[in-house]
């Protein structure tokens, strides 16, 4: 096969896929060393995702309280601003992209894989094989590591209803048969029962085998990539109507920093490495990516480069219209600030925020549930706003919150703290979501420094236009 002229192609997509996916994991390696949580900061995170607050609120905008019309910005200050102000104009290398994800799902031979795989586990454990030791070897997800340990639960503290009624159904110390379950398939040992205030938990242990996408599958869906690209890169339209004609939606990034967040898409060495060696108009290989999000799911990349900045000083010119609205914000709030205090003279007199909106004639707000991680929509994650909201006791009313631009006032209304005993029953979801989040900035971190202090000069010699060679970068 591999003589076959045919083959090329695959030949040097095979071998780009492995020098770039081994030094990869080796740094993965490197910095997962480096990750390590502990049961306070998990503790400490849970609380900050589960404890949530609902406040009345007022806002007092300095951008509504004082009209352009009484701010003047002149030529100088502007200049002026530019030249005390330089540090912030820096620019980093930039880039845009568009790009398109071909989804990376999972097929009916790999589905069948891991029902093999939990079979296989049944005929050990018929055979006396110890569940620990099994479940810390085949088990996928941080539970593993304590032989699949769910810990007490009652109905309704996992989300996986199926995994939930299977360790339900059983008695104790028997093992289900392998299930198919939200999760995936899973076999689930029932350790203990008990009733606790009246209502019944069950104390169980799982084995849990994901349904991912194989070796297989993800070739298949690689070699549906590379023909994609091949007709993307027939014209500069391609790119966009090839992906329309096949069913995918193109995303445009907008100019990101390079060695930073891609917007949309979790950043990887892979994708860094085309961003950063790629010219404007050329056509990505098959990249593996994670999209941001909630629910990440495996995906096949194809991008291409819509436009590239060099990194260095932004031109006055360029850097105006910013530089206005920046002094003209900071103008309005030097002049709100008096208007505000006239406001809110007699304030702490009131026994609540509507006793004073009403007499003030001023918009009382009142939020949804927020948590410290999600803050409030119209807010934003505010630091001053989110930490007095979660400072005071319910019914107290705030001191006036400079916020940003903005100045605000609230009153707590009411307070539900996190549930500590589910704790255990999200330890696994926490332990990823912390896990993903960090890894993604220290790699960030890593890569932005390193591009920033190396000094590269790309001295490869250009193959022949037509050649399929995977260092072109097209």
């Amino acid at each position: 096969m591999l003589s076959d002229p045919r083959a090329t192609s695959f030949v040097f997509e095979l071998e780009r896929d492995a020098r770039e996916k081994i030094p990869n994991f080796k740094l993965y390696l490197e910095i997962a060393s480096l990750n390590k949580l502990t049961d306070t900061e998990l503790l400490r995170t849970y609380k900050e995702m589960e404890e949530k607050v609902k406040v009345r609120y007022i806002h007092l905008a300095s951008d509504s309280l004082v009209p352009d019309s009484e701010v003047e910005i002149g030529e100088e200050e502007v200049k002026e601003y530019y030249q005390s102000h330089l540090d912030d104009f820096m620019r980093p290398d930039m880039a845009d992209l568009s790009y398109i994800l071909i989804p990376l799902t999972p097929g009916s031979a790999d589905s069948a894989a891991a029902l093999d795989t939990l079979e296989m586990i049944m005929k050990k454990l018929d055979k006396g094989e110890h569940w620990d030791s099994l479940a810390t070897g085949y088990s996928q997800g941080p539970l593993a590591f304590s032989g699949g340990n769910l810990g007490w639960f009652a109905r309704g503290d996992y989300t996986d209803k199926k995994m939930v009624d299977l360790a339900f159904s059983l008695r104790v110390g028997r093992i289900s048969k392998p299930t198919l379950t939200e999760a995936g398939y899973q076999i689930v040992r029932l350790d203990s029962i008990r009733t606790r205030e009246g209502k019944r938990e069950v104390k169980a242990r799982r084995i849990l085998r994901k349904i991912e996408p194989g070796r297989r599958r993800i070739s298949q869906v690689r070699s549906k990539a590379r023909s994609l690209r091949k007709l993307m890169r027939e014209s500069d339209s391609a790119f966009v109507n090839v992906a329309a004609d096949s069913g995918f939606t193109v995303t445009r990034t907008g100019l990101f920093a390079i060695g930073g967040w891609i917007p949309g898409i979790e950043t990887s060495r892979e994708l860094l490495n085309y961003v950063y060696g790629t010219k404007v108009g050329n056509i990505s290989y098959p990249i593996v990516v994670y999209p941001q999000g909630e629910q990440m799911k495996e995906s096949i990349l194809l991008a291409r480069v819509e436009e590239r900045k060099e990194r260095g000083t932004i031109p006055l010119a360029e850097a105006t219209s910013t530089i206005n609205r920046r002094l003209i914000i900071e103008k309005k709030k030097e002049k709100a600030k008096d208007i505000i205090n006239k406001l809110i003279a007699g304030y702490e007199n009131f026994e609540n925020l509507e006793a004073f909106a009403q007499a003030s004639d001023l918009k009382l707000e009142t939020s949804s549930d927020f948590t410290r991680l999600t803050g409030l929509a119209e807010v934003g994650r505010n630091n001053a706003f989110i930490g007095t909201a979660f400072g005071l006791p319910v019914g107290a009313k705030s001191s006036l919150i400079e916020a940003g631009d903005d100045y605000y006032l609230l009153e707590v209304v009411s307070r539900s703290e996190a549930d500590t005993e589910k704790f255990e029953q999200n330890r696994e979801r926490l332990v990823e979501q912390i896990r993903n989040s960090r890894m993604q900035v220290l790699y960030s971190l890593f890569t932005a420094e390193l591009i920033n202090k190396t000094e590269i000069e790309d001295s490869r010699k250009l193959p022949p236009p037509d050649a399929l060679s995977p260092s072109d970068g097209s």
